[in-house]
Protein backbone atom coordinates (compact mmCIF):
# COMPACT_ATOMS: atom_id res chain seq x y z
CA UNK A 1 0.00 0.00 0.00
CA UNK A 2 2.80 2.42 0.86
CA UNK A 3 4.47 1.92 -2.50
CA UNK A 4 1.14 2.86 -4.07
CA UNK A 5 1.18 6.14 -2.12
CA UNK A 6 4.64 6.92 -3.51
CA UNK A 7 3.49 6.08 -7.04
CA UNK A 8 0.20 7.99 -6.69
CA UNK A 9 1.94 11.15 -5.43
CA UNK A 10 4.50 10.88 -8.22
CA UNK A 11 1.90 10.25 -10.95
CA UNK A 12 -0.44 13.05 -9.84
CA UNK A 13 2.45 15.49 -9.41
CA UNK A 14 3.96 14.79 -12.82
CA UNK A 15 0.57 14.81 -14.57
CA UNK A 16 -0.39 18.20 -13.08
CA UNK A 17 3.04 19.61 -13.97
CA UNK A 18 2.67 18.29 -17.53
CA UNK A 19 -0.71 20.03 -17.86
CA UNK A 20 0.69 23.30 -16.52
CA UNK A 21 3.74 23.31 -18.83
CA UNK A 22 1.58 22.38 -21.81
CA UNK A 23 -1.22 24.89 -21.21
CA UNK A 24 0.35 27.91 -19.46
CA UNK A 25 3.10 30.39 -20.23
CA UNK A 26 5.55 31.09 -17.43
CA UNK A 27 3.96 33.65 -15.07
CA UNK A 28 0.47 33.10 -16.48
CA UNK A 29 -2.28 32.76 -13.86
CA UNK A 30 -5.81 31.47 -13.76
CA UNK A 31 -8.16 32.30 -10.89
CA UNK A 32 -9.71 29.24 -9.27
CA UNK A 33 -11.33 30.91 -6.24
CA UNK A 34 -11.28 34.71 -6.50
CA UNK A 35 -9.08 36.27 -3.84
CA UNK A 36 -8.05 32.87 -2.44
CA UNK A 37 -6.53 30.49 -4.99
CA UNK A 38 -4.88 30.86 -8.37
CA UNK A 39 -3.00 28.51 -10.65
CA UNK A 40 0.22 30.29 -11.64
CA UNK A 41 3.00 28.70 -13.69
CA UNK A 42 6.30 29.39 -11.94
CA UNK A 43 9.72 27.91 -12.62
CA UNK A 44 11.41 27.56 -9.22
CA UNK A 45 15.18 27.20 -9.49
CA UNK A 46 15.63 27.55 -5.74
CA UNK A 47 14.94 25.07 -2.95
CA UNK A 48 11.92 24.69 -0.67
CA UNK A 49 9.66 27.72 -0.38
CA UNK A 50 11.92 29.80 -2.59
CA UNK A 51 14.80 29.68 -0.13
CA UNK A 52 18.31 29.66 -1.50
CA UNK A 53 19.45 26.68 0.53
CA UNK A 54 22.80 25.23 -0.48
CA UNK A 55 23.61 28.52 -2.18
CA UNK A 56 21.08 27.83 -4.92
CA UNK A 57 23.49 25.26 -6.40
CA UNK A 58 21.24 22.95 -8.44
CA UNK A 59 23.80 20.13 -8.64
CA UNK A 60 24.22 20.17 -4.88
CA UNK A 61 20.42 20.25 -4.37
CA UNK A 62 20.09 17.22 -6.64
CA UNK A 63 22.86 15.38 -4.78
CA UNK A 64 21.39 16.13 -1.35
CA UNK A 65 17.93 15.09 -2.56
CA UNK A 66 19.25 11.80 -3.94
CA UNK A 67 21.11 11.06 -0.69
CA UNK A 68 18.09 11.88 1.49
CA UNK A 69 15.67 9.93 -0.69
CA UNK A 70 18.12 7.03 -0.77
CA UNK A 71 18.41 7.03 3.02
CA UNK A 72 14.64 7.18 3.49
CA UNK A 73 14.12 4.41 0.94
CA UNK A 74 16.74 2.14 2.53
CA UNK A 75 15.18 2.73 5.93
CA UNK A 76 11.73 2.04 4.49
CA UNK A 77 12.78 -1.21 2.80
CA UNK A 78 14.86 -2.42 5.74
CA UNK A 79 12.59 -1.54 8.67
CA UNK A 80 9.28 -0.57 7.06
CA UNK A 81 7.40 -3.77 7.83
CA UNK A 82 7.91 -3.29 11.57
CA UNK A 83 7.02 0.41 11.75
CA UNK A 84 3.75 2.12 12.68
CA UNK A 85 1.46 2.89 9.76
CA UNK A 86 1.72 6.67 10.35
CA UNK A 87 5.49 6.50 9.97
CA UNK A 88 5.13 4.48 6.77
CA UNK A 89 2.60 6.93 5.33
CA UNK A 90 4.80 9.92 6.20
CA UNK A 91 7.85 8.36 4.54
CA UNK A 92 5.82 7.39 1.47
CA UNK A 93 4.48 10.95 1.05
CA UNK A 94 7.92 12.51 1.54
CA UNK A 95 9.61 10.08 -0.87
CA UNK A 96 6.89 10.47 -3.53
CA UNK A 97 7.09 14.26 -3.36
CA UNK A 98 10.87 14.24 -3.26
CA UNK A 99 11.08 12.09 -6.37
CA UNK A 100 8.58 14.35 -8.16
CA UNK A 101 10.67 17.46 -7.54
CA UNK A 102 13.91 15.59 -8.25
CA UNK A 103 12.60 14.63 -11.69
CA UNK A 104 11.97 18.32 -12.45
CA UNK A 105 15.39 19.44 -11.24
CA UNK A 106 17.15 16.81 -13.34
CA UNK A 107 14.95 17.25 -16.44
CA UNK A 108 14.54 21.04 -16.47
CA UNK A 109 16.99 22.55 -13.99
CA UNK A 110 14.04 23.95 -12.02
CA UNK A 111 10.85 22.76 -10.33
CA UNK A 112 7.45 23.45 -11.90
CA UNK A 113 5.23 25.16 -9.32
CA UNK A 114 1.61 26.20 -9.77
CA UNK A 115 -0.51 26.34 -6.59
CA UNK A 116 -0.77 29.96 -5.54
CA UNK A 117 -2.73 30.94 -2.41
CA UNK A 118 -3.33 34.66 -2.72
CA UNK A 119 -5.65 35.12 0.30
CA UNK A 120 -2.89 36.16 2.71
CA UNK A 121 -0.23 37.95 0.64
CA UNK A 122 1.59 39.40 3.66
CA UNK A 123 1.86 35.99 5.33
CA UNK A 124 2.07 33.55 2.42
CA UNK A 125 3.59 34.41 -0.94
CA UNK A 126 4.92 31.05 -2.08
CA UNK A 127 3.85 29.13 -5.14
CA UNK A 128 4.16 25.38 -4.71
CA UNK A 129 3.18 22.09 -6.35
CA UNK A 130 1.63 18.70 -5.58
CA UNK A 131 5.01 17.23 -4.59
CA UNK A 132 5.61 20.07 -2.12
CA UNK A 133 2.15 19.53 -0.63
CA UNK A 134 2.83 15.79 -0.26
CA UNK A 135 6.15 16.51 1.47
CA UNK A 136 4.48 18.96 3.88
CA UNK A 137 1.64 16.54 4.65
CA UNK A 138 4.23 13.78 5.11
CA UNK A 139 6.12 15.95 7.59
CA UNK A 140 2.87 16.70 9.46
CA UNK A 141 2.07 12.97 9.65
CA UNK A 142 5.64 12.34 10.85
CA UNK A 143 5.10 14.91 13.60
CA UNK A 144 1.87 13.14 14.58
CA UNK A 145 3.80 9.87 14.73
CA UNK A 146 6.54 11.35 16.93
CA UNK A 147 4.10 13.06 19.30
CA UNK A 148 1.50 10.30 19.64
CA UNK A 149 2.94 6.93 18.62
CA UNK A 150 6.74 6.87 18.81
CA UNK A 151 6.92 6.29 22.58
CA UNK A 152 4.36 3.47 22.39
CA UNK A 153 6.29 1.85 19.51
CA UNK A 154 9.55 1.99 21.45
CA UNK A 155 7.95 0.48 24.56
CA UNK A 156 6.32 -2.27 22.47
CA UNK A 157 9.64 -3.11 20.77
CA UNK A 158 11.40 -3.27 24.17
CA UNK A 159 8.71 -5.62 25.45
CA UNK A 160 9.12 -7.87 22.40
CA UNK A 161 12.88 -7.97 22.94
CA UNK A 162 12.61 -9.28 26.50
Amino acid sequence: MYYLIVLAVLAIDQFVKFLIVKNFDVGESMTVIKGILEITYYQNNQSALGLRLLGGNMSLMILVTVVLLGALSVYFFKFGKKEHFTLKISIALIVGGGIGNLIDRVAYGYVVDMINFVAFPKIWHYIFNVADAAICVGCAVLLIYVVFFDKDDKQEKRSEGK
